[in-house]
């Protein structure tokens, strides 16, 4: 276990938004995702005739309530943190399922379900037999749904962080509830994380992210695929003197290789925690930044937070779902 030294934060949690999704898996070999034409290990939007051709062309293992920033919550919460979630689901059976999985995490999950409009989002997650990368075919329905009006100021000015997924830049609606976020977190001095989400997330919204990040951004998340896209470069180093100069705190995760945290001031390189078998690697980020997060909203020093951002990834990919099994809590003491 590892040993920390809490401090009382002078705010408390952290609200994350995000696409609220039900997560569908399936244990899938190759030769069948190259015939769906899918690269592995990233995430493709789809529409509701290729949800259905997924749901009927392959059996499906297990569902689970998902969602990236969701996950994240419900990481910090399982730390023993303060967490809220901000997403869109609509009032059917996925959705009552969502809502029920997040609020028995005691996350305070406010914002209304739709009662009309598109179901509630799925995402296809198909692991590789091999490898076990996990590979995404989102459908987001209701989660496109998510507006300014579901975005309530109290709920951001107490927090000590707000934590946003790059994936809600792909719609309109969504995109400006963020923005709204974003700009009650500035105007009230609550920090702000921002994970790249995934590497074609970065490629459609290049622009944007990068206003956004270099002017806005207290501490960024992303893997190594992500970083390359973000800084226009497939060498690291260079990847790690422009995050240097460009961001405040950028955070990259690097799979067996652990992570780094890079501040204006010093760089930390982080192990991983040594998993003997890897089962699924969907989520693994979002546990990792749930770490990082508690560990910030608890006064924690940037290393200790990488820790805990990898004892949490650790522990997800020992099995399938991209929520940890057991109380984060009792990996500290």
């Amino acid at each position: 276990m590892l040993q920390i030294n809490k401090r009382a934060p002078d705010k408390s949690g952290v609200v994350c938004i995000g696409n609220a999704l039900m997560d569908i898996f399936y244990i899938i070999d190759d030769q069948k995702l190259n015939q769906m034409k899918l690269e592995a290990g990233t995430m493709h939007l789809i529409d509701e005739q290729k949800a259905k051709y997924i749901y009927e062309s392959i059996s499906h293992d297990k569902i689970f309530s998902g969602g990236s920033a969701a996950n994240t919550a419900v990481g910090i919460a399982s730390f023993g943190g303060k967490s809220q979630f901000i997403g869109k689901v609509k009032n059917d059976q996925l959705g009552t399922l969502f809502y029920d999985a997040i609020v028995k995490e005691n996350i305070d999950f406010i914002t209304s379900l739709a009662s009309i409009g598109p179901s509630t989002g799925q995402s296809y997650i198909l692991i590789s037999q091999k490898d076990k990368e996990r590979t995404m075919c989102t459908y987001l329905g209701a989660a496109l749904e998510l507006t300014v009006q579901d975005v309530y100021e109290l709920q951001i000015t107490d927090c000590k962080i707000l934590f946003v997924e790059g994936y809600l830049w792909d719609a309109s609606k969504p995109r400006e509830a963020v923005m709204k976020a974003l700009d009650i977190a500035k105007k009230n001095n609550v920090k702000i994380a921002f994970t790249l989400s995934d590497k074609f997330c970065v490629v459609r919204n290049k622009n944007d992210f990068c206003s956004l990040i270099f002017s806005k951004v207290d501490i960024l998340f992303g893997n190594k695929k992500e970083a390359y896209e973000l800084f226009g470069t497939t060498d690291f180093d260079k990847v790690v003197q422009a995050a240097q100069e460009k961001c405040k705190i950028s955070i990259f995760t690097l799979g067996a290789e652990g992570s780094i945290i890079i501040s204006k001031e010093k760089i930390y390189r982080i192990e991983a925690k040594k998993v003997e078998n890897i089962v699924d690697t969907t989520g693994a980020g979002d546990l990792y930044a749930a770490g990082v997060l508690y560990g910030l909203s608890m006064g924690l020093n940037l290393y200790e937070c990488g820790k805990l951002g990898s004892l949490a990834s650790a522990e997800n990919v020992t099995h399938i779902g991209s929520r940890p099994q057991i109380t984060l809590k009792k990996l500290i003491v």
